[in-house]
């Protein structure tokens, strides 16, 4: 009893077996991909098995209606987790665990939304993780964390430092229309099994490993997989940690030492977007001279990367992006769990037409409607799958002038892009995914946007907007004088007068 599987067909029975007490943690980037691979699991169990299923923010019913009546465990006991309750829940995992007649000596599977980690940061997702397969591994039980969706920004770079935590880790995502399944970690009865990559096709309504299918199986053996070249404003500080680290004051330096490097830790740094396009080029090259062991990490030294430049590093060859801000202790872990990853993304990429699709365009602010209709039809034309756009309507309070909205409203990111038509806003964000828009909007509006507008309707394309009066309308409302206005300001604000500063004697009050 107690068994579980991935119940991948045509995987290696080594790699869909799960047969350790513990935590198994599996990242999903589509919710889609993660019901599919769940429905799967659930009908390869016996039916003797019990199983708990634990859903959040998800309805069972939704999950449970396409899986056939003949297959799956004969009992199966069902949690729902409400959108407001998972935080909490997460705090208290172990204890609620304790309470759930059933699932001690079982099979628990959990699908749990990756924006939930939102409310954690990475050591205490990584003493939750640790925690837990403890507990399990004490109960003799398993639990499958199917993590699922957009959310944990960082996750897919964090995982690899939780691998030591849990039974096993792996994350299934896509590239364009491929389908892969990667391997960090996984202990079981057949073995200890480490950095596997398979690709995946989807027949009907299951996911199947594909004929040949394994990219690699083996950790490369090469003489510098100890090496570390590091430049120093990526440690922000830090001293010469180990005898392995060869620290350099500019990139030229690293690029040139790293010319031969095969399987050494190159941690490179960037603080500023505009080095984004060279900074690709290097990393492609890096890339395609030193193969799929080579381990690459990039440094934000301030928050400078938007969501698409990240996933143009990351397609050009680096292993991951280490966001702003992040704690020593914490980039360490992370350069950690980098040992033994090896690079799965597709070769061979054409670097100049990434860059272009990639490339944020140089345009911002308040436009004409016909204009504004043109730059979102180019924008969506040359949308890549991986990045997510966002098109709002918003139609502006009746007690407020189209002037007064507008004067509480500031787009700096280039890419970001309104018009004015009929009393409603029609903005267009950049790259913003949908978990991120409540922080757009707060960024974009200096009041709740709540406070400017009676409504936020999301459109899912340009073809949902009013192209024919669009179209027609050409001005652009005048704000200010065009004399004094701030050509630099996004809406074409006038700058604020400056003030010279005059002593002031103030008395004493007795």
């Amino acid at each position: 009893m107690n068994n579980i599987t991935l119940a991948i067909r045509h995987l290696p029975r080594e790699l869909r077996l799960l047969s350790q007490d513990g935590l198994y943690w599996l990242a999903v980037e589509h919710s889609v991909d993660a019901e599919i691979l769940a429905r799967q699991c659930l009908e390869a169990l016996p039916a003797v098995q019990p199983c708990t299923l634990i859903c959040a923010d998800m309805p069972v019913e939704g999950l449970l209606a396409p899986l056939a009546s003949h297959a799956g465990p004969a009992q199966l006991q069902l949690f729902e987790l409400e959108a407001g309750q998972i935080t909490l829940a997460l705090r208290h995992f172990v204890s609620e665990l304790k309470r759930l007649a059933g699932a001690h000596d079982g099979v628990i599977l959990f699908m749990l939304p990756a924006a939930s980690w939102g409310a954690f940061d990475t050591e205490a997702v990584m003493r939750w993780a640790t925690e837990l397969n403890d507990w399990l591994g004490k109960h003799r039980s398993k639990l499958l964390l199917v993590c699922h969706g957009p959310g944990w920004e960082e996750q897919p770079a964090a995982l690899p430092a939780m691998a030591q935590r849990v039974r096993g880790l792996s994350r299934l995502y896509r590239q364009g229309d491929d389908v892969f399944f990667h391997l960090y970690h996984l202990h079981n009865a057949l073995g200890m099994h480490l950095a596997q990559c398979h690709k995946l096709e989807l027949r009907q309504t299951t996911f199947e490993a594909c004929d040949a299918s394994l990219l690699v199986s083996e950790l490369v053996q090469v003489e510098d997989k100890e090496r570390y070249l590091l430049l120093r404003t990526a440690l922000e500080g830090l001293p010469q940690l180990s005898p392995n680290w060869v620290i350099f004051d500019t990139p030229a330096a690293l690029w040139s030492a790293a010319a031969d490097a095969r399987a050494a830790t190159l941690v490179l740094a960037i603080d500023d977007n505009r080095q984004i396009e060279a900074l690709a080029q290097q990393l492609h090259a890096a890339r395609s001279r030193g193969g799929k062991a080579l381990k690459i990490a990039v440094r934000e030294l301030s928050a400078c990367l938007r969501h698409n430049e990240r996933q143009l590093l990351l397609a050009c060859g680096a292993n991951m992006i280490i966001p702003s801000r992040t704690p020593a202790e914490h980039f360490l872990i992370l350069l950690d769990g980098l040992q033994g990853q090896l690079w799965f993304r597709t070769s061979g990429i054409d670097i100049e037409s990434l860059v272009r699709r990639l490339r944020t365009p140089r345009v911002r602010g308040l436009l004409s409607p016909r204009e504004f209709l043109h730059q979102v039809d180019e924008l969506y034309q040359a949308r890549v799958t991986e990045i997510c756009h966002q098109l709002l309507e918003l139609p502006i309070r009746r007690m407020l002038t189209v002037e007064q909205c507008l004067g509480q409203l500031s787009l700096s990111r280039f890419g970001d892009v309104a018009c004015i038509l009929d009393g409603h806003l029609y903005l267009f964000l950049f790259t913003c995914r949908n978990d991120g828009l409540d922080a757009a909007l707060a960024h974009i509006c200096r009041l709740p946007w709540q406070d400017l507008f009676s409504d936020r309707r999301s459109l899912e394309s340009p073809d949902a907007l009013p192209r024919a009066a669009l179209a027609q309308a050409t001005a652009v409302p005048v704000l200010d004088d065009e004399n004094d206005a701030d050509e630099s300001a996004p809406f074409g604000y006038s700058p604020v007068t400056e003030f010279a500063p005059r002593r002031v004697t103030l008395k004493r009050a007795i």
